[in-house]
């Protein structure tokens, strides 16, 4: 034990010496008075008799008076904790407060942290643990100054601060407790200044305290820090706090208030006597520490808005700070009493803890994730035009030094040049992007917008100037791909399929390369140029060629090219190719209009890249073509904004040399001289193709990650760089042929308001059939079109499950079986209508006298309805419409059958048996079976199924 530890608490001992010695001489006085000592001392006459009767009565009161002093201090205290504050917002981060019918006043300030050097932060070694955690000396400053202060940190839009709230209390002066709160203040300040001169305190602005004030009062779900926690020296605790506040979603806030203990004062924490051995003698040595950096009595709490949130920030908590016996943390939820306090800025403190214990809890972060840097790089401020006839957009406002200079705008012509827009998500890139598209409403550039999620269909939709397509309703986008004329457009096209195979992961070989172009130069030849007129000419590509090689792989050849054909015309991509003509108009340009081609049915179906790649290069290659009629020029005619680009032109890795470039890189190159431009917007600066940079003068630099790769090709200096890691939300770097040095921006304020979602499908309709924009499509799915024309089967244009596949099997050779499942049978018998039509015959009659038959005649309609199919394209039609497999069973009664015996039975016991192929084929489970059975069964009430003769 160390002699600091040794030495005696001196002055609770003269204390208590000073206190036992007047309960001696009050004593002694009283015992004296009732002996002959008193009396022949000081001459007075008379016996004086030693009543002890009158002795104890006198106790007696004195102790009476000495417990109802106590009872009522008592009692006052407790009256006094439960009277409420009650104040008001005087100034920006002024709160003046008083206690309900009583003259105690408090003023609380509130100051934000504004910035970390992020030169400081770097030259700062790992080793150097003041810096991040032992800062016990600054907590032991504030303590012995500051009346109480509490440490924020306050995430709400999306965005987290740190705050310092410093309280100052007084009695019966409010100016007393104003002059208190403002001395703490700057106590405060110097504190940390002393120590950290980067570290920078503005007074909290009025914005900047109702929204803490509002987060505060609807966080509900509240946690409770206890115990002793782990002091981590080499990382900072609150950035993986932070790191939490910034992974959800809702508003949140973490606290830590504290009061200081006079020296002397301190005392050991009640708890320990409730805990084992080992965590006992944590708050033992807690307290020992306490003697020689201080005391402080505190309360720690994390609030978020609902329940997930709560158990969310819990995990974290307990992950950062645990890992001694004490710690732990209690869910107090949606406790009135808690909350309440913390609403007037007066949270309780139920824990004393030494200030070097605390300062685990209160340190400020390593990185400034939370607001501007102070110590911000030099950046140019650029010149205002003042050239009214050029027209312009304005891209953001000018910052220097966290001031608002002034708006600043790109010529309207610069576009042709191209602008990138890079940064991780939730930045301000969508923002920006929406903010141009309102002003460009106004203008008469033409604009092709690819909207990959969806994101400004909803804002812009029921502008006049606006035209929207869909994936399918309300306004679907049709293209015929196989519009060709020249040998040009062949090559073109198969340039665009080979690179998005290649990018699949499934190139053409040659031999399949050659059938391919075979049939695409074919279709330039003939009348009628669409998907089936494609299809027709590669049957006669793939019957030549196997005429002609006379190969034994030729026919693989051929499958091999179907399967293709299914990856690049099936699923999703067959809603915009199954088409005679183009639904989109590009003359709507040469008007004026934006086109905004809304993609999210894409990414909301899990489509994979290789088809948004086809569909969006295949209209960038028609754009091209269709400015290309117009000449070369160096003006600019359209703009293309394309959001996610790092789908439409992506870094590719496969290519046969470093000077290779894809298809749709060369649509990049060519679109200038053709005037057209482009604002391609993407996260990752290797995300997407070399020639983008290489291409576009303005470059728009968001926050972001893996900023290294940008060194190389953006020139900054280097403390620019450093400070790209560091940039506030909505804040960007911006490098321009228009200005000479990099400059600061921030977003301008977009407000326009989104559509609802009803809204926006009704009137996106409504335009596309007020423009007539509808065509013929092809009715037949794919599979069925590949049937009709490689098996030569004629198909009924309606729906269908008869699929193509490579081998006819000889229905009269196949030998047909009774089936009866004992298994299977006992578990429908209960759900079928069988139950029901013989309700009152036992089960095993049932079985034998009518399961037996029905159940033969059901497997051999459904091997009829399931023979030489192919099934997957089954489960979309059963999802989208399952009075489908009803029709089908119900048209093949009609064909095949005269009469039949218990049709609903029959029926329902067909689909039974069909539904559980599927779901052992596909391996979909129970629930998936069971949820399409009872939406079948609702529509064979509905269906006239005993219309069929009954024999």
């Amino acid at each position: 034990m160390s002699n600091t530890e040794r030495k005696p608490n001196s002055r609770r001992k003269k204390l208590l010496a000073l206190v036992l010695l007047f309960g001696f001489i009050i004593g002694s006085t009283i015992i004296l008075f009732q002996i002959d000592l008193i009396r022949d001392l000081f001459g007075i006459e008379g016996s004086i008799t030693f009543d002890f009767s009158k002795l104890i009565r006198i106790a007696l009161i004195v102790l009476g008076s000495l417990i109802s002093s106590i009872s009522l201090v008592y009692l006052f205290f407790i009256l006094y904790r439960k009277i409420p504050l009650s104040g008001e917002l005087i100034e920006a981060n002024s709160i003046y407060q008083k206690r309900k019918f009583l003259p105690q006043y408090r003023i609380t300030h509130i100051l934000q942290i504004k910035g970390l050097s992020h030169k400081n932060i770097k030259n700062t070694s790992k080793d150097n643990e003041a810096f991040y955690s032992k800062n016990w000396d600054i907590i032991t400053s504030i303590a012995k100054v500051c009346d109480e202060v509490s440490y924020w940190i306050i995430k709400s839009n999306n965005s987290v601060k740190l705050f310092f709230s410093i309280s100052g209390w007084s009695w019966f002066s409010k100016e007393k407790a104003r002059t208190k709160a403002n001395n703490s203040t700057l106590s405060l300040k110097a504190a940390f200044n002393n120590r950290y001169p980067s570290i920078k305190f503005e007074n909290a602005s009025l914005s900047d305290t109702q929204a803490m004030l509002k987060v505060i009062k609807k966080c509900e779900y509240g946690l409770l820090a206890k115990g002793i926690p782990t002091l981590k020296t080499q990382q900072t605790q609150v950035d993986r706090l932070i790191n939490t506040f910034n992974s959800i979603t809702e508003d949140c806030y973490y606290v830590v208030n504290l009061k200081g203990i006079r020296k002397d004062f301190e005392t050991k924490n009640k708890s320990s006597l409730f805990l084992k051995k080992e965590g006992s003698y944590e708050f033992i040595e807690d307290y020992k520490e306490s003697k020689k950096t201080g005391q402080s009595s505190a309360g720690i709490y994390a609030y978020a808005e609902t329940e997930h949130g709560m158990h969310t920030i819990l995990a974290a908590i307990l992950s950062i700070w645990s890992g001694t016996y004490t710690f732990n943390i209690e869910k107090i939820g949606f406790s009135k009493k808690y909350h309440e306090k913390m609403q007037k800025l007066d949270p309780i403190k139920y824990i004393r803890l030494s200030n070097k214990t605390l300062s685990s809890f209160i340190h400020l972060p390593e990185k400034p994730y939370f607001t501007e840097d102070t110590d911000q790089p030099t950046f140019e401020i650029p010149s205002i035009s003042d050239n009214k006839t050029i027209q312009e957009i304005t891209i953001g406002n000018i910052i220097q030094n966290d001031r608002v200079l002034s708006e600043f705008s790109l010529p309207l012509s610069s576009l042709l040049f191209n602008i990138e827009i890079v940064g991780m998500i939730g930045r301000g890139k969508s923002y920006l992007v929406a903010s141009i598209i309102e002003q460009l409403l106004n203008t008469n550039l033409g604009c092709l917008i690819f909207d990959l999620k969806g994101e400004y269909t909803e804002f812009f939709t029921n502008d006049p100037n606006v035209v929207v397509y869909t994936i399918g309703d309300p306004a679907p986008l049709g293209i015929n791909l196989f519009d060709l004329h020249t040998n040009t457009d062949v090559q073109n096209v198969l340039a665009l399929i080979c690179e998005m195979l290649t990018i699949a992961g499934a190139p053409l070989s040659p031999t399949m390369l050659n059938i391919f172009e075979s049939a695409l130069l074919k279709i330039t030849k003939r009348d009628e140029k669409n998907l089936e007129t494609f299809m027709r000419c590669l049957h006669e590509s793939s019957e030549e060629y196997t005429k002609n090689m006379k190969t034994s792989y030729s026919r693989d050849s051929i499958d091999a090219i179907l399967n293709r054909m299914n990856f690049i015309f099936g699923g999703i991509n067959y809603e915009v190719f199954n088409v005679y003509k183009n639904t989109l108009d590009f003359k709507y340009l040469d008007q004026g209009k934006k086109i905004i081609l809304d993609f999210s049915e894409y990414l909301r179906r899990g489509a994979n890249t290789a088809s948004i790649f086809l569909v969006c290069n295949l209209l960038l290659h028609l754009l091209s073509k269709f400015a290309s009629e117009k000449g070369i020029t160096n003006s600019l005619r359209y703009l293309v904004i394309l959001e996610e680009a790092m789908y439409l032109i992506p870094k590719r890795f496969n290519l046969e040399s470093s000077a290779s470039i894809g298809y749709s890189e060369q649509n990049f190159i060519v679109g200038r001289s053709l005037g057209i431009g482009t604002i391609t917007i993407y996260q990752l600066w290797d995300s997407v193709s070399s020639v983008v940079h290489a291409n576009s003068l303005t470059k728009i630099l968001f926050r972001g990650e893996d900023v290294e790769k940008i060194r190389t090709s953006v020139n900054l200096t280097e403390d620019q760089f450093n400070y790209l890691t560091y940039l506030p939300d909505r804040h960007f770097i911006l490098k321009s042929k228009s200005i000479s040095r990099p400059a600061l921006l921030k977003t301008t304020d977009f407000t326009r308001l989104k559509l609802s979602r009803e809204d926006y499908i009704d009137i996106a309709k409504e335009k596309f059939e007020q423009k007539n924009l509808a065509q013929e499509r092809i009715t037949i799915s794919l599979m069925e079109l590949r049937k009709e024309i490689f098996e030569g089967k004629r198909i009924s244009n309606s729906l269908s499950f008869n699929s193509t596949t490579n081998k006819k099997i000889n229905e009269d050779k196949v030998k047909k079986s009774n089936f009866f499942n004992d298994k299977f049978w006992e578990w429908c018998i209960n759900t079928c209508p069988v139950r029901l039509r013989f309700a009152n015959e036992k089960s095993i009659w049932i079985k034998n006298n009518i399961c037996k038959k029905i159940q033969n005649n059901a497997q051999k309609i459904a091997d009829k309805l399931l023979e030489n199919v192919d099934t997957s394209p089954l489960l979309e039609i059963l999802n989208r419409n399952p009075e489908y497999l009803v029709i089908k069973i119900l048209d093949h009664y009609s064909e095949n059958v005269s009469d039949i015996e218990f049709p609903k039975i029959l029926t329902f016991c067909t689909i039974n048996l069909i539904l559980n192929k599927l779901k052992v084929k596909y391996n979909l489970g129970n629930a998936w079976k069971n949820s399409t059975i009872q939406r079948i069964k609702g529509i064979l009430k509905d269906k006239s199924i005993s219309d069929f003769p009954v024999t």
